[in-house]
């Protein structure tokens, strides 16, 4: 009868003694991750804060002040659950946006918008950061914004009020009228990371996403809105989504208590019935049936039961 060699035997056991090892590996404990910034969001992996806006004539954010900006003409105001902005001809700012946010300090925020008519030259501003709500057609005010004209996706960021910005063109990709869009930044540390998607139904596709090294922000001193202006002869208008501001502390998912004591009791006694079972078989049949392909297979399963063992009862 075919015995396969060690060599195939043992690679076969390293197999499963990777894999046990795998499920001897405990999650990580929700508070040891806690305030952690990492730039990669999922459904799974953030709590968002319950400041989603849908742009409703009354504050979605139940307290907080609202406040919309003017500049030379235009005019803004819900429609149909978004909110439009709508530049004049020879006009040149409109923003709107809310006061600062008490309990925000890392910056991390996310609008749906469309583009629905781009005549002259314009600049739609998805995500902006203010040190000051008013006066903004000044861009020296401006912290942190994501402004997207003809030219492409553009990042500026402020160090300080009144200083001059610094500019960083991200993708050279224009908007297209009527496409939708999802404009994700974020701040942590010397960080700022922007993603920019067309999330129209058929046509999802990534227009940008990548990370700039740019200042320390806290967002409690800043103001976040968005919008738009026109230096040119020509009207813009645009409608906006779920302008959604994200809690900067993340939480993930971790395995119920009960379960993880389940998992390690279940290893231990796996492993407290490994050790006797491979010492029965290798005194069974004493001298007359010992060989090195026994001593190989028992000491193969008397090492995996006290891994099991030792493993089910480290913390």
């Amino acid at each position: 009868m075919y015995r396969p060699k060690n060599s195939v035997v043992l690679v076969r056991l390293l197999i499963i003694m990777f894999v046990l090892t795998g499920v001897l590996v405990h999650p990580v404990d929700s508070s040891a991750t806690t305030g952690n910034k990492g730039f990669s969001p999922s459904a799974t992996e953030t709590e968002y804060t319950n400041k989603t806006i849908h742009f409703q004539v009354a504050d979605p954010y139940d307290g907080y002040d609202v406040w919309t900006y003017e500049y030379q003409g235009g005019v803004q105001g819900p429609s149909d659950n978004r909110y439009y902005i709508d530049t004049d001809t020879s006009g040149y700012s409109q923003h709107f946006g809310y006061d600062e946010f008490s309990s925000q300090s890392d910056i991390m925020a996310e609008v749906w918008f469309r583009p629905t008519l781009m005549v002259g030259t314009y600049r739609y501003r998805p995500l902006l950061y203010a040190y000051q709500k008013t006066g903004l057609e000044s861009s020296t005010r401006s912290a942190l914004i994501v402004q997207w004209a003809s030219t492409g996706v553009y990042l500026f960021w402020n160090t300080a009020n009144g200083d001059a910005p610094t500019a960083e063109l991200l993708v050279g990709t224009a908007p297209i009228v009527d496409h939708e869009y999802s404009v994700m930044l974020a701040n942590s540390g010397n960080d700022t990371w922007v993603r920019v998607l067309d999330i129209t139904p058929a046509l999802e596709s990534v227009v940008y996403n990548g990370t700039t090294t740019t200042f320390n922000y806290d967002a409690t001193t800043l103001y976040a809105g968005l919008g738009q202006y026109s230096t040119g002869s020509g009207n813009i208008y645009g409608t906006w989504d779920n302008f959604t501001i994200v809690d900067s502390t993340f939480t993930y998912e971790t395995i119920d208590p009960i379960v993880l004591w389940g998992l390690d009791v279940g290893l231990i006694i796996m492993g407290l019935i490994m050790i006797p079972a491979s010492t029965i078989y290798f005194v069974r049949g004493g001298k007359e049936d010992m060989s090195q392909d026994k001593l190989f297979y028992f000491l193969i399963a008397f090492v995996i039961g006290w891994a099991l063992v030792i493993g089910g009862i480290t913390p």
